[in-house]
């Protein structure tokens, strides 16, 4: 991984991956977040292929142990795959499962955003966001920040980064 020199490296990059990779569950791990409470558990019923309904119950344990969405190819998710397949569909085979689509894959997120009551993050998120962060920031005595910095967010990776630009006008 290429690391820019403009970005303070506070992380190495196996904290980065603990923090935004896929979970990586132990046995007592996927009891706890496969576990599906009564609505997710009607939420699952209701999908319309038992393909989806894996792929569902995969996002809402993953989102449940780090509240984001993934993206994820079959060999990645694979153990997680035969676990919910023997916990809810013991009949269905790994082989059988397809991917979801695209529309699926996001119709499936904006369902668990709104079991789990969250919102995606908009540009009055962001901005409120930016303003708390740089107010910490400036704050701390332990930087030394100058008068033109700004933070931003770098929504690919979900970093903080400081760059130098004029401050804004009030």
């Amino acid at each position: 991984m290429s690391v820019d020199a403009r970005r303070l490296a506070i992380l190495t990059a196996e904290e980065v991956d603990d923090l935004y990779g896929l979970p990586r569950f132990t046995e007592e791990d996927r009891r706890l977040y496969f576990d599906l409470s009564a609505a997710e558990r009607t939420l699952v019923d209701a999908a319309r292929t038992v393909s989806v309904a894996v792929h569902l119950t995969l996002q809402l344990g993953y989102f449940k142990a780090k509240r984001q969405f993934f993206l994820y190819g079959r060999e990645a998710v694979l153990v997680d795959v035969r676990y919910i397949l023997q916990q809810y569909f013991p009949v269905q085979e790994v082989a059988c499962l397809t991917p979801p689509s695209k529309p699926t894959r996001l119709a499936q997120q904006r369902i668990i955003l709104r079991l789990f009551d969250y919102h995606v993050c908009d540009n009055v998120d962001r901005a409120e966001l930016e303003r708390k962060v740089q107010r910490i920031a400036i704050s701390n005595s332990n930087f030394d920040f100058s008068r033109g910095s700004r933070l931003s967010i770098d929504t690919d990776l979900a970093k903080v980064e400081i760059s130098q630009a004029p401050r804004r006008q009030r």
